[in-house]
């Protein structure tokens, strides 16, 4: 896990607040970091894994981050969308479902333009 990551995760431990970290996230994926946001929506999810916090606002958070990576125009975020909407983690709640892959789905049609969709499993 790369600095700036464990560096966010701690901060996200220690916040008490959503507001910032979901505008951070979206400032982020305007600015084209979508890799950074998969890798940390990632690394969230082992962190789930592996701690006793509660899952409720890790979940959440997300949730928010798939949500803008797929609105957020550009072809680059499509892709870490898609990628994380198939992501396995290692809780079956973060298991790619069908679900999840249809609500990544319709996101992504909803948010890109038709050439940057990028292929997901028909479920």
């Amino acid at each position: 896990m790369s600095d700036e990551i464990g560096g966010l995760l701690a901060a996200f431990d220690a916040a008490t607040g959503m507001t910032d970290r979901m505008a951070a996230a979206e400032q982020a994926a305007a600015r084209g970091q979508g890799l950074m946001l998969y890798e940390l929506a990632s690394a969230l999810a082992r962190h789930i894994d592996d701690s006793a916090i509660p899952r409720h606002p890790y979940s959440g958070f997300l949730e928010h981050m798939s949500r803008v990576l797929a609105l957020t125009p550009g072809a680059a975020n499509a892709d870490w969308a898609a990628r994380l909407a198939l992501a396995t983690h290692h809780q079956s709640q973060f298991a790619p479902t069908p679900q999840r892959i249809r609500r990544a789905a319709g996101l992504l049609a909803a948010g890109q333009p038709s050439g940057c969709l990028p292929p997901l499993p028909d479920v």
